[in-house]
C-alpha cells in the first residue's frame, strides 16, 4: 500500500508507478535535506526575475536556461523545466518575452526565449522591489529595539548585527 506524504517529488511519483511502499523518512535516512517552506516560497518569488535576468544576457532556450541557473548557483538553485515552461508561457502572454523556433541539426528545433523592451523595464521594476525589499529584510535581522528603517540606508549604515544576527 502506498503511503503519500504531502509531497510533490519524482520521488513518490516513482514509489507510486512502482506500488513499493513509501517510507516518509526517506530524507533523514539518505541524508537528503527536506526544502524549508522559506527556500520553496522565495525560489518561487524569485524565479520570474532570475528567468528575466537571464535572458536580458541574451536569447536562450528552456533547457539551458534552467542549466544556467543551476550551474551559478552551484546546484543550490533548480528548477525543472516542467515548472518553468508555464512560468515562460506567461511570460510570453504578458508580453515581456517572445519566443522563435531555430533549428539545430536535422530533426530537432528549439524554441529560443527573447526579452522585450516592456520585458527589460519590467525586469528593472522587479529589481527595484527586490533590493527595497531585502534591503528591508536585511535591516529588520540586524535591528536592536529602537532601529526605525529609513529607505537611504545602505549597507555601510546599517545597524550592528549581534551573534544571532550573524548567522544569516
Amino acid at each position: 500500500i502506498v503511503n503519500l506524504c504531502i509531497e510533490n517529488s519524482l520521488y513518490n511519483r516513482l514509489q507510486y508507478k512502482q506500488q513499493l511502499p513509501y517510507d516518509c523518512n526517506h530524507h533523514r535516512k539518505t541524508g537528503m535535506a527536506k526544502k524549508s517552506h522559506l527556500e520553496t516560497a522565495l525560489k518561487k518569488a524569485t524565479i520570474e526575475l532570475l528567468l528575466l535576468k537571464l535572458l536580458d544576457e541574451g536569447d536562450m532556450y528552456g533547457y539551458q536556461l534552467s542549466g544556467e541557473l543551476k550551474r551559478r548557483s552551484g546546484g543550490r538553485y533548480t528548477i525543472l523545466e516542467g515548472s518553468m515552461y508555464p512560468i515562460l508561457y506567461r511570460l510570453t502572454d504578458s508580453g515581456y518575452i517572445s519566443f522563435y523556433e531555430k533549428k539545430v541539426g536535422v530533426r530537432q528545433t528549439r524554441v529560443y526565449y527573447h526579452l522585450e523592451d516592456n520585458g527589460r523595464q519590467y525586469l528593472k521594476d522587479l529589481l527595484t522591489s527586490y533590493r527595497s525589499y531585502t534591503q528591508v529584510i536585511s535591516f529588520l535581522l540586524h535591528s536592536r529595539e529602537g532601529n526605525c528603517y529609513e529607505p537611504e540606508q545602505t549597507s555601510e549604515t546599517l545597524p550592528q548585527a549581534d551573534q544571532a544576527a550573524d548567522s544569516f
